[in-house]
């Protein structure tokens, strides 16, 4: 888990590199999600995954979600100073903590919510952000965060009946097609850095 968030980090720093030159956000967010789709394509065929799934629709919803807190998220990152974006990104949890007891039934102690206050809280004096927030940037933020989370339910829900490399490989799909109108709307050759930054961090 402390992997993963390092890993996260380091795609949300290179994000923030790539955006702050000419690449468009939904640019990012197609090389992103295709060279990821490449990836686990590869993996469902060499250990014989289901590609198609059992909860289709649900694998769809799921694809939807992310492909939204995902595009949210990467433009709020060019928009914005790197600690306010990554502010807003972090009330996803608070926000995934309050919707999953009326969605999966899991409800969090009095306790629980203390220490989630606490946490946020503590990331908050630790990133230091501006909070000189373009409204309508900050809106796009935390429509990203509300989505990222109904994407982390939905994930938990279908690890009941999914593979999660199923559940990766609908949403590198759907995302890598979904963004393709943002992509011949406005295309831009990534410099060499650009490449880079845009590419490294998924592998």
């Amino acid at each position: 888990m402390l992997a993963a968030a390092f890993c996260y980090s380091i795609m949300g720093v290179c994000v923030k590199s790539a955006g702050s030159g000419n690449l468009p956000s939904q640019q990012i967010v197609f090389i992103r999600s295709l060279i990821v789709f490449i990836m686990t394509f590869i993996i469902v065929l060499k250990y014989k995954i289901p590609i198609l799934g059992k909860n289709k629709s649900l694998l769809i919803v799921r694809a939807l979600f992310g492909f939204i807190g995902l595009s949210a998220f990467f433009y709020t990152l060019t928009a914005l100073p790197l600690g306010d974006a990554v502010i807003l990104l972090y009330i996803n949890p608070l926000l995934t903590a309050f919707i999953a007891p009326f969605i999966l039934k899991e409800y969090n102690s009095k306790k629980q919510w203390g220490l989630y206050l606490i946490g946020f809280a503590g990331l908050f004096f630790i990133i230091k952000p501006s909070l000189s927030l373009n409204p309508y940037v900050a809106m796009i933020g935390l429509g990203g965060a509300f989505f990222t989370s109904l994407a982390y339910i939905t994930v938990r829900k279908l690890g009941e009946t999914d593979h999660e490399f199923t559940i990766i490989l609908y949403f590198t799909a759907f995302a890598s097609f979904a963004s393709l109108p943002g992509l011949s709307y406005r295309f831009v050759m990534p410099t060499s850095l650009e490449w880079l930054a845009s590419c490294f961090p998924h592998f």
